[in-house]
């Protein structure tokens, strides 16, 4: 639902670039595939290959490590924008941490919607930067949405599951018992959802 209201929230993608960070991510593989069923191009970064593979299997058309590349040079390649910004909305994950990249490749009038910034959690907004391309930032939490985006969500996301539209990664399955290996897999960020089966 987190990855339904970001890519959503303002409006259709179809058409327009769409940058997951984050994307293998459970919120940001999922954002992924609803940007791609809404008609977007899709760029994702990653940090390490095996994130890599899996934006990629979730249809990213960019997938970027996010320690190695050059992500305003590779992104502004990609948009094919003259100035660099090509991006027109962002899902992202890390908002304080990714600010600099942001206020490079964003295109006037984009979006931001973010739903956690743990790295940087009270980040300094570059304000005049942002206001002089009207910048939208979307602060994303499920708990508090609206009731119709909910409805919403809901609806387009098991229209999906019917369709078989999604594809899932799941890391591991554990009987309940090993509720603890499955909490601690979870903090770890182990790549995947962990599925524990009930008796």
């Amino acid at each position: 639902m987190t990855a339904w209201r970001c890519v959503f929230a303002d409006g259709p993608v179809d058409g327009k670039v769409v940058l997951v960070s984050g994307g293998a991510g459970a919120v940001g593989r999922y954002a992924i595939q609803f940007a791609k069923l809404g008609g977007a191009r899709v760029i994702a970064t990653v940090g390490n290959a095996e994130a890599a593979a899996s934006a990629s299997g979730a249809g990213a058309d960019l997938v970027l490590n996010r320690h190695v590349d050059d992500l305003a040079t590779a992104i502004a390649g990609f948009t094919g924008d003259a100035n660099g910004r090509g991006v027109d909305r962002f899902v992202e994950v890390a908002f304080g941490a990714n600010l600099e990249l942001i206020v490079k490749t964003i295109s006037p009038n984009g979006v931001v919607a973010s739903y956690a910034s743990d790295a940087v959690p009270e980040p300094k907004l570059p304000f005049w930067p942002l206001v002089m391309l009207d910048v939208t930032i979307r602060f994303v939490l499920v708990y508090v949405m609206p009731k119709q985006a909910h409805l919403e969500a809901a609806e387009a996301i098991n229209s999906a599951l019917e369709a078989k539209q999604l594809t899932h990664l799941i890391g591991r399955t554990l009987p309940l018992a090993s509720i603890v290996e499955a909490h601690e897999a979870v903090e770890r960020g182990d790549l995947g959802k962990t599925i524990l089966v009930l008796p």
